[in-house]
């Protein structure tokens, strides 16, 4: 048999490798949001944060089944994992992939207050062990978490849609009540998030400036509108942070601060799922 010229070997490997180089992304069989979620948060209970897990095959059973971190299973944390998937997502399918959403909490040793750190968790899907590595490691302190003071109460969501994350448009909404004279220093976010653009009336009455620091008397309404940035996030991220209330009290002068969890997520229920932000969410995740 008469040889092929040996550029021409070379040409159709040059070939074959340009053509396997223009093929899209092949997910596995198994994938998660993992590396796009970020969390540093406090709250004196729990640790709760969203993880979606992405198959070939619809998953009908998800549990925990222990913490690679020796320090955390030696100190005795636990964790429970919920199926939060509602019947959009259970009959949802994009591009050979099913969807399971879910929600971790955390629980603390009893008694105990201070921070814990976690890189993997260790998961049982269907009978199979799963490790899920997050790219940035979750950071929780078990204290404070609630805005609530004797100084203001506050109307604030636990949840938001991380399409407001470098959105023009789409705000955070909140509701402040002065329960004495006070001072609002500023309004802040503990991690990856920063106020922008902060928009307010008080009773009922639009502050064309708005700035900080910020005089109240007992009984004034101030209602926010939020718009946030995030130069590591983006509305395809989950993150869970807290929003900070720094104040100062009239009457005694102290400056105290008040905090909330608030988390910015990419399947936001509440507000119903449209499968086509899911979709363009799986195409971030693994198709660009």
């Amino acid at each position: 048999m008469r040889k092929q010229p040996f550029y021409y070997l070379i040409a159709l490997i040059f070939m074959s490798s340009l053509f396997a180089g223009c093929q899209k992304p092949q997910t596995a069989h198994f994938a998660s949001n993992a590396d796009k979620i970020l969390v540093n948060s406090q709250r004196s209970d729990t640790l709760s944060f969203r993880l979606t897990l992405f198959t070939k095959s619809r998953i009908a059973d998800v549990s925990f089944a222990g913490w690679e971190d020796s320090r955390l299973k030696d100190a005795g944390y636990q964790a429970e994992v919920i199926d939060s998937n509602n019947d959009t997502l259970n009959n949802y399918g994009y591009k050979d992939l099913f969807v399971k959403y879910l929600t971790i909490i955390v629980t603390p040793p009893e008694n105990v207050v201070g921070n814990c750190k976690i890189s993997a968790i260790l998961l049982n899907v269907d009978g199979k062990p799963r490790r899920i590595a997050f790219k940035t490691p979750l950071k929780h302190a078990f204290t404070g978490g609630y805005i609530a003071t004797k100084s203001f109460g506050f109307v604030i969501p636990s949840e938001v849609a991380a399409r407001v994350i470098n959105s023009q448009e789409a705000l955070i909404s909140l509701e402040l009540v002065a329960n004495e004279d006070l001072v609002l220093n500023k309004v802040s976010f503990l991690d990856f998030i920063e106020a922008a653009n902060i928009k307010l009336s008080i009773n009922d009455q639009p502050v064309k400036e708005a700035a900080f620091p910020l005089n109240l008397e007992k009984g004034d309404t101030v209602n926010f509108s939020i718009s946030v940035v995030s130069a590591i996030a983006d509305s395809f991220s989950y993150v869970s942070t807290n929003i900070v209330f720094e104040y100062t009290s009239i009457e005694d002068g102290t400056t105290h601060s008040g905090n909330s969890c608030l988390s910015f997520d990419p399947v936001y229920l509440p507000a119903g799922v449209k499968t086509s932000e899911i979709d363009a969410w799986i195409d971030d995740l693994f198709f660009q």
